[in-house]
């Protein structure tokens, strides 16, 4: 018997706290608009599959999530206290990285067989329309319509340190601050120097999914994360979706 046939005869489902599981952070698979379908799954059904785990040190220290990030998400929202796993130890992250997209995409390899799937939907009073098989929704490549974005804590909560560099900045501003210049000029050059702040992003739209309210509000404003592209666009902070929005409405009259 192969390696992985013993794996696969010795195959052990555990339990785990949900608020142990830490999510793959650089997980390639966009699972949002699936959740929702899951979670339905879930209030009918319970976890009917567990979630794949790395082993503590294989090839992370803690455990970490390779199949079922969908799942995990949704077990969240449903409220879930404790979660089913299988925990694989992964001689490194390269295997790891494998079957994580292995199993994200063979579901896209198979068909469904359509008679057969009236069938089913009809003699067991299944509601197909409610799990997405529309039948004259039609993904269109390109579209005017925008929806909004919706953060999730996908890790901790970032430092400050980590979502703004200001050392070019602080540099200018203390070699500002020594020059023999007017207070307007001295004004100017600091209000100028903020030009080389970097912003890291994707650490500050963490930092958003995990602030409160009121500062997710100021965050908005600020432009430091966008919410609404079609107010982001009235407001000025995306000028270049403006134009692309300009020329798409030209070619549809």
């Amino acid at each position: 018997m192969s390696k992985a046939n013993n794996e696969a005869a010795a195959l052990v489902i555990e339990e785990r706290d949900i608020g142990e599981i830490m999510p793959y952070d650089r997980n390639p698979r966009k699972n949002q608009k699936a959740v929702e379908h899951v979670l339905e799954s879930l209030r009918r059904h319970g976890q009917a599959k567990p979630l794949v785990l790395s082993a503590a040190g294989h090839p992370f220290e803690g455990e970490v999530v390779c199949c079922g990030h969908t799942t995990l998400e949704a077990l969240r929202r449903f409220g879930a206290k404790r979660v089913s796993v299988v925990v694989k130890a992964f001689k490194d992250e390269a295997e790891f990285v494998d079957l994580n997209i292995r199993d994200n995409k063979t579901g896209e390899w198979a068909e469904w067989d359509d008679d057969e799937l009236s069938m089913l939907a009809v003699d067991f009073d299944i509601d197909l329309d409610a799990m997405g098989f529309g039948g004259d929704e039609q993904e269109e490549p390109y579209t005017m319509k925008v929806e909004s974005i919706h953060y999730e804590p996908r890790g901790e909560r970032p430092s400050i340190d980590k979502m703004v560099d200001a050392k070019k900045y602080d540099q200018m501003v203390m070699a500002i601050a020594d020059a023999d210049i007017s207070d307007d000029e001295r004004r100017l050059l600091t209000l100028a120097a903020t030009r080389h702040i970097v912003f890291n992003y994707e650490q500050i739209a963490e930092f958003y999914a995990h602030a409160p309210k009121a500062v997710q509000e100021m965050m908005e404003h600020s432009a430091l994360v966008i919410i609404d592209f079609e107010d982001a666009i009235d407001k000025g902070y995306v000028k270049m979706s403006e134009a692309f929005c300009d020329m798409l409405r030209g070619g549809e009259e």
